[in-house]
């Protein structure tokens, strides 16, 4: 599976330069609302806009300082017992224009467009002593609609479908050679259960349906995973 500690985007997505990335985001829509979870609610609600391209790349509204995600796994009945993988965990610190700033030792490099989106994250893997990258390309709306992964092990792409609050609900990763199967997709559905005063989430339930065939339409085998994110959020 693509998804590695070193790859790993918590941006929930977070997150109209890059023209064309919404080409296929209704038909993306379609299919996953096929396999929703039962318990999936879509809250209709009037949120304050982004103040910064970084934090609505993020995913957070208003003047935010800080941010902290906290990840655990549970079961399905989402009132178990938690497993918090702590490698999972991301904090992320903004200046007051809204700039995200990364820890000097991460050893990051962004490159931006000209909106101030950021388009490419490189990050230097320090087992392997090498760069890997992530391009991100935007909807019109200013949303994070596709994410690139650039691995020197592992590539492949990760898509994100919005609700009319731009809240994210779902996400899609098709996959191709994974073990026994030719192809394989990877969806998640995200149902917020909890808000702050601000209206900015802080409690999430996400649902990973992972999917698997020999031929791309007849599916063979069916996987389900749940875990609950977390999010203490500051401002200024």
């Amino acid at each position: 599976m693509i998804v590695r500690k070193e790859l790993l985007i918590l941006a929930t997505a977070v997150l109209s330069a890059c023209g064309g990335a919404n080409t296929n985001q209704e038909q993306r829509s379609e299919t996953l609302s096929k396999d929703l979870p039962e318990d999936t609610v879509v809250v209709v609600k009037e949120l304050p806009s982004f103040t910064s391209p970084d934090r609505q790349f993020m995913d957070v509204r208003g003047n935010v300082s800080k941010l902290s995600v906290q990840v655990s796994n549970c079961d399905s009945t989402w009132s178990g017992k938690l497993e918090h993988v702590e490698w999972m965990d991301k904090t992320y610190t903004f200046d007051q224009k809204g700039v995200v700033v990364f820890d000097t030792k991460e050893k990051i490099r962004l490159s931006r467009n000209d909106n101030g989106q950021i388009t490419k994250k490189e990050f230097y893997v320090a087992e392997s002593g090498v760069y890997v990258s992530e391009e991100y390309l935007y909807n019109e709306l200013g949303m994070l609609d596709t994410v690139i992964v650039n691995g020197f092990e592992c590539h492949g792409k990760k898509y994100f479908t919005y609700d009319a609050d731009l809240e994210c609900i779902s996400s899609v990763e098709p996959l191709a050679g994974e073990g026994e199967y030719l192809y394989t997709d990877v969806m998640e559905y995200f149902n917020i259960v909890e808000r702050d005063s601000l209206g900015n989430w802080t409690k999430r339930r996400v649902t990973t349906v992972t999917k698997y065939s020999q031929d791309g339409k007849k599916i063979e085998k069916e996987e389900r995973e749940y875990r609950i994110e977390t999010r203490e959020i500051f401002y200024y």
